[in-house]
């Protein structure tokens, strides 16, 4: 008979986002009694399993399930505060979810080569200059199989290239967090559903430069601002290449930003920040710029932002229903073998949750022949 572990109740409270108070009031059962759960001091009864499960939408099975490896790699958030730590704490433990996810999934399918590189900073990597961040973005680019002109579809391009993207419902000020699964073998970056099209490619490309650059270094207070103005310098780079967006722009004022922002894909804001970084202006003209983007009101909404729809992650939704329909892996059985309901599945995998759940309206309703009718024919 297996045992009840403690450590997956922590996990599907961390990963609902709430704290053992909210807990115990989902649930009935006193905060006293959850933390001895959790600490291991006291074993729930039967009819406290079936509560935890209910309030914490997992089935029963899930507190029974043998722990996987912890993940050692870094996750990687834009902002560290205490307001902000429960949330990260969320969606660490939903990316160590994912890990138990894939490790399912490849046991059947191959993802696609990885190409994205592994290029580690030298030692005082805190103090590289950005024209070696520069140099490694160019260096992604071309091990990707890019030239210098703009990326038609950033989350096609990483899923191509071996990244796993899902796109969630998460704080939008948070935008968008990475890290590498199965032993620095998967990337993984998650993007939020609020925001805009070139705000979330930003976002991307951003993360893609924490996966190249700084998978191997320990996050830390002192040191995380730096790591985060290294991805930025790093993103500003892949998306907007001097030999190639240089070239194409012909007018450093907004309307010149703003008729390259549908082909490059970059807000009028970073557009403005990269010739500035290209000492294509000098700063008293990007404040200028600045100035009357904010006098246009294009601060917090700029042109074409309503128009241009979100790329859309697709590799493992594909993975998913690959499995269903032509691997004889059914529904059930990764819900079994994950221990989670086909809601954290769906989630995970990016798959409509339609496929997951029969709707009334696709059950078919076959008829009966009345039994009179084989008595009168006997």
């Amino acid at each position: 008979m297996l045992d009840f572990l403690k450590e997956r109740l922590q996990q599907a409270r961390i990963a609902r986002g709430i704290n053992k108070s909210t807990l115990s009031m989902l649930s009935s059962i006193t905060q006293t009694s959850i933390s001895n759960y959790e600490a291991g001091k006291q074993l729930p009864r039967p009819d406290a399993i079936t509560k935890l499960a209910n309030a914490l939408s997992v089935p029963e099975a899930f507190f029974f399930k043998p722990l996987a490896p912890p993940l050692e790699s870094p996750v990687f958030f834009r902002s560290f505060t205490r307001q902000k730590k429960v949330f990260q704490e969320q969606w660490a433990q939903q990316s160590a979810w994912l890990e138990e996810l894939l490790n399912i999934y490849l046991q059947y399918i191959d993802l696609p080569e990885l190409k994205i590189p592994q290029i580690t900073l030298r030692e005082n990597w805190e103090s590289v200059p950005s024209a070696t961040i520069e140099d490694i973005a160019y260096r992604t680019r071309a091990a990707l199989g890019l030239g210098y002109g703009a990326v038609p579809n950033m989350i096609k391009l990483m899923e191509n290239s071996g990244c796993v993207v899902l796109r969630v419902d998460m704080d939008p000020s948070e935008f968008a967090f990475s890290r590498w699964l199965l032993g620095n073998r998967v990337p993984c970056i998650f993007v939020t559903s609020e925001t805009t099209a070139c705000r979330d490619r930003m976002s991307v490309a951003h993360e893609l430069g924490h996966l190249v650059m700084h998978r191997n270094i320990t996050l830390t207070d002192k040191n995380r601002k730096i790591v985060e103005d290294q991805a930025n310098v790093y993103a500003s780079a892949f998306l907007m290449p001097e030999m190639g967006y240089a070239k194409d722009l012909r007018y450093t004022n907004l309307d010149g930003f703003k008729s390259l922002k549908k082909k490059w894909g970059v807000s009028i804001s970073a557009q403005i920040m990269r010739c500035s970084q290209l000492n294509i202006i000098p700063e008293k003209i990007k404040h200028y710029l600045y100035i009357h983007l904010s006098k246009k009101g294009w601060r917090t909404n700029e042109p074409f932002d309503d128009e241009m729809p979100l790329e859309t992650p697709n590799l493992l939704n594909a993975a998913t229903k690959m499995l269903i329909s032509s691997l004889g892996v059914t529904k059930e059985d990764i819900s079994t073998r994950l221990g989670l309901s086909f809601f954290d599945i769906a989630r995970l995998s990016g798959t409509p949750i339609d496929y997951f759940i029969v709707q009334d309206e696709d059950v078919q309703i076959i008829p009966k022949a009345k039994r009179i009718y084989f008595n009168r024919n006997r």
